[in-house]
């Protein structure tokens, strides 16, 4: 019997494709299957999988609606059926990956977020199969020489774009401008999908920023929630683009907040992995 086929969609935002090619190679393991990764390049992430790392496994660009109409035998393991397409769904419990297992079928997997029944080391070995682009990771370094970054500095993230009307996302950064500003003699790092705020705090000379040449930007005229339809006839409140460079510069970005101390704590994917990285570099040393 051939081994089951785990076709793994990776759509959405870095940290949400991300999550999904985790987990889908998770469940690849799991069911001693095969992955195949499909990452499209659309408004959500117009960097190819190739832009970030090297992958020791077949991966192309398929999008949503070509992959599940031309999977509609397999088994689908999803957070949500983004289509008009009829498909049985099995819901995300390791219950579904034994069903699925046990049905023999091929199987398309989707999540946004790596299921709770994978465990956090699991995860961190998995992200490193994923190898680094090497240019990616020598930037990273020569910032991280050049700004003395160590594990004492401090390191936050503002996400000024999508999500920026949820409050548990807000960081109070007129205080934490102040803050940074008092505290003289401590070192601190700064991302931001939004430039403004990057230079605001860079303008201190204790606080540092990864000098980005691309942003996030906005899909169509308007507000960053206004509703847009993506290229796949989805409907979403979130009214982003992310170009190529500005997703690759923002991964550098994540790369060296790694190195630091992580000192915020809202809910993001994207911090997600900077502290997976944290653990999985501390272990490589």
């Amino acid at each position: 019997m051939n081994p089951i086929r785990v076709d793994i969609l990776c759509d959405g935002g870095l940290g949400n494709r991300l999550n999904s090619l985790i987990g889908g190679l998770l469940t690849a393991d799991a069911v001693g299957g095969t992955p195949v990764i499909h990452w499209p390049v659309n408004n959500w992430c117009e960097c190819e999988l190739n832009d970030l790392y090297s992958v020791p496994f077949q991966h192309d660009n398929l999008g949503l609606n070509a992959l599940f109409s031309s999977n509609l035998s397999s088994t689908f393991i999803i957070h949500e059926n983004q289509t008009k397409l009829s498909i049985k769904v099995l819901p995300h419990q390791i219950e579904s990956i034994i069903t699925a297992k046990d049905l023999g079928q091929n199987i398309v997997y989707f999540h946004n977020l790596i299921p709770s029944y994978f465990n956090q080391d699991a995860i961190i070995r998995k992200l490193g199969v994923l190898v680094i682009n090497p240019d990616l990771v020598n930037k990273a370094k020569r910032f991280i020489a050049e700004k003395n970054i160590t594990e004492k500095t401090l390191g936050f993230m503002f996400r000024k774009t999508d999500y920026s009307s949820n409050p548990n996302m807000k960081l109070p950064e007129d205080d934490l401008f102040s803050y940074m500003n008092k505290k003289a003699d401590v070192s601190f790092y700064v991302c931001s999908d939004d430039k403004s705020t990057e230079d605001r705090f860079a303008s201190l000379p204790n606080v540092s920023a990864y000098p980005k040449t691309a942003y996030v930007e906005k899909f169509q005229e308007g507000k960053w929630d206004d509703l847009i339809i993506d290229s796949e006839g989805r409907l979403n409140a979130f009214n982003v683009r992310r170009i190529k460079d500005s997703v690759i510069e923002a991964f550098i970005g994540l790369l060296i907040l790694s190195q630091t101390k992580i000192s915020v704590r809202i809910p993001s994917t994207f911090l997600d992995y900077a502290r997976y990285y944290k653990e999985l570099f501390k272990e490589s040393k």
